[in-house]
């Protein structure tokens, strides 16, 4: 179980608010109407490839679906690995266009790709709201990687003195495990040994990680992270790795003690 089924996260409410002038000029004239129709994209999000895909799609939605009509994509900038169709075609009744773009072999595993399109301004109508789920400028980053899941992993927390299982991710590129243990979204990598017992938290590129963040908000004192005390050594015992760690939060830490964990590997 990960937080999100075992804590319910803190209840602080984020208040808005708008601030309004008063002026004595009564000769206020309202801006032009904005269009009712609007062409926008609908997936904003980071596109993580496996090394063998060789192109992925986006969607480009119509509020209007009647007639036949063609729209130009305005590339404002994108990796060279990238190729993007310079426009995207709807058929009369047609609201929703996926638009391939390919990826070439030259793209390096791990190496994030900008890219960023746009809708013309005469074809974005409405304007941005609050709460849209599309728009007419998409930002992403595009990159290949080889994590593949090999299994499960079963984390045992000190603090919680509970015991959590994730699906464990494994990169034969990197030489690096990765699982989201604590909460979605949140994902710790780490190398590991069985054969010599050793363990490193690390980042995606490698680097000794000290700190992780693991998503629970602590509904007094905040975001928690881990910190692992890497001067402390590493005891692996019947298939689990043994270290030392700490919970923290900016307040300070909530002590320090052993976490365990164990690779499950699929048969």
């Amino acid at each position: 179980m990960k937080f999100n089924k075992l804590f319910m996260m803190s209840g602080l409410a984020l208040a808005s608010f708008m601030l309004f002038s008063c002026s004595e000029d009564d000769n206020y004239t309202p801006g032009g109407t904005v269009g009712t129709d609007s062409v926008t994209f609908v997936n904003e999000q980071n596109y993580a490839l496996a090394l063998e895909d060789t192109q992925f799609s986006i969607t480009v939605h119509r509020s209007n679906s009647q007639g036949a009509q063609t729209i130009p994509l305005e590339v404002i900038q994108k990796g060279d690995v990238l190729t993007v169709p310079s426009s995207v075609s709807f058929e009369d009744g047609e609201s929703d266009k996926d638009v391939v773009i390919t990826v070439s072999d030259a793209a390096k595993p791990f190496v994030d790709y900008p890219l960023v399109i746009s809708i013309p301004a005469q074809y974005a109508g409405t304007t941005y709201t609050e709460g849209a789920s599309s728009y007419p400028r998409l930002q992403v980053t595009v990159h290949k990687e080889d994590f593949r899941q090999i299994g499960t992993l079963l984390y045992q927390s000190w603090l919680f003195d509970d015991t959590w299982e994730s699906d464990l991710y494994y990169s034969e590129y990197l030489g690096t495990y990765r699982c989201d243990i604590f909460t979605d979204g949140y994902p710790i990598y780490f190398k590991a040994n069985e054969e010599e017992g050793t363990l490193t938290f690390v980042n995606v590129d490698g680097v000794v990680q000290t700190d992780n963040q693991i998503g629970y908000n602590h509904p007094s004192y905040g975001l928690m992270f881990t910190r692992w005390n890497s001067d402390a050594g590493v005891i692996f015992q019947d298939g689990a790795f043994y270290f030392v760690v700490q919970y923290r939060v900016s307040a300070g830490s909530f002590g320090e003690n052993y976490d365990a964990l164990m690779i499950q590997k699929a048969e």
